[in-house]
């Protein structure tokens, strides 16, 4: 079977809006250590009609309500280049991450210009993030992920390397 994609432009498809945060939609993150593979996702399974493909590098699963309920990073770790990272200061507001945009297709491709994933070992801290270099605000989605928004759009996160992946990381101190 094969999915017919429709393409937006980046700005529109991610754009969204903060509901309060609720444990049940709470990112965490994991790898998949066959794959080499990063992902973050919420402790329910369920079904995610609704998907943003960015870049076929970074797919966004939606649930039927357009709420955030997975991300996966296509590019395995060990291709993740270095980058001195940290964890947000300002990281304190909790909400959930739910999109705007009404689909007329279940799966959404977008191409912003800039699309990159990094990561630290010493601090033990990952980003992925698109479509602007800097970010204007942070949202906590997860005791150790932070979602990146610029004016209203997602534009990428942030969060604590998983046990599996870290090297004798010093961790950044987290307020929970």
């Amino acid at each position: 079977m094969s999915v017919q994609l429709s393409r937006l432009p980046w700005e529109q498809a991610c754009e969204v809006y903060i509901e309060p945060y609720e444990q049940h939609y709470s990112l965490s993150v994991g790898y998949d250590r066959e794959g080499g593979l990063l992902y973050l996702e919420t402790p329910n399974l369920v079904e995610c009609p609704y998907g943003i493909n960015i870049d076929n590098g970074i797919i966004l699963d939606l649930d039927s309500r357009a709420s955030l309920r997975f991300v996966e990073c296509i590019c395995q770790l060990r291709h993740w280049p270095r980058d001195e990272l940290c964890w947000p200061r300002d990281a304190n507001r909790w909400g959930r991450i739910v999109f705007k945009w009404s689909a007329s297709s279940r799966s959404v491709f977008v191409e912003p210009d800039y699309v990159s994933c990094q990561l630290d070992h010493r601090n033990g801290v990952a980003a992925i993030r698109w479509g602007t270099y800097s970010e204007s605000s942070v949202i906590r989605v997860g005791p150790d992920c932070v979602a990146c928004l610029c004016r209203g759009k997602l534009v990428g996160f942030i969060f604590i390397m998983p046990p599996a992946t870290r090297k004798k990381a010093v961790l950044p101190k987290v307020r929970r």
